[in-house]
């Protein structure tokens, strides 16, 4: 008979939301990419079509095939790596997590720099990626081949394309010796990012 509003504050990585419980709807504004997902507040797209790109290791031998492999893209506003916010509430994160190896017999073993990664969106504009949100494959006698790349992008974005195209690779010649080799092409990869 005497009902009133009591506000739950949730409070993540500096953002602070309202949801009145009486009511059980979120109050104030949001972020648009927090509750774009129509449930919890990650789009995901998985086994996205894998791309190839080429490198010469050796001279006077053919160049052999970087593969790239995307397990999953992640749409969210709390970056699936750090947690971190992006700059602007109409920002977001898209993540992107897979697998790069070089084929061939010969087992070669070759890292992408960061730097040869960049975001295309649907209007156009190339996007950097994050270096505190991200995490390449390391130098070492047994390579890691696990990537995760973020780009902070427009929170209304509906599709772009991840594209890696590096000049130059480091390739292991000997065990734990790694050089500069040539790389070839570019390896796109597109996704669309659904409304809900």
């Amino acid at each position: 008979e005497q009902r009133r509003t009591v506000d739950l504050q949730l409070k993540s990585a500096g953002l602070t939301q309202a949801i009145d419980l009486l009511e059980g709807k979120p109050k104030g504004d949001r972020p648009k990419a927090l509750y774009r997902p129509a449930d919890g507040t990650v789009l995901k797209q998985e086994a996205l079509p894998p791309a190839t790109f080429t490198i010469s290791i050796w001279p006077g031998k053919p160049p052999v095939p970087q593969d790239v492999t995307v397990k999953e893209a992640d749409f969210s506003y709390f970056n699936a790596m750090t947690n971190a916010v992006p700059s602007s509430p109409d920002k977001a994160w898209l993540t992107f997590v897979g697998k790069s190896s070089t084929g061939g017999s010969s087992g070669d073993i070759c890292v992408t720099t960061l730097a040869a990664h960049k975001l295309i969106d649907d209007k156009g504009t190339t996007i950097a990626p994050s270096e505190s949100a991200s995490k390449m494959p390391g130098e070492g006698f047994l390579a890691e081949e696990d990537f995760t790349v973020s780009f902070e992008v427009s929170a209304d974005i509906k599709s772009a394309t991840l594209d890696i195209a590096p000049n130059q690779m480091r390739c292991q010649i000997s065990t734990g010796n790694y050089q500069a080799r040539q790389a070839n092409g570019e390896a796109k990869i597109a996704v669309t990012i659904p409304e809900k």
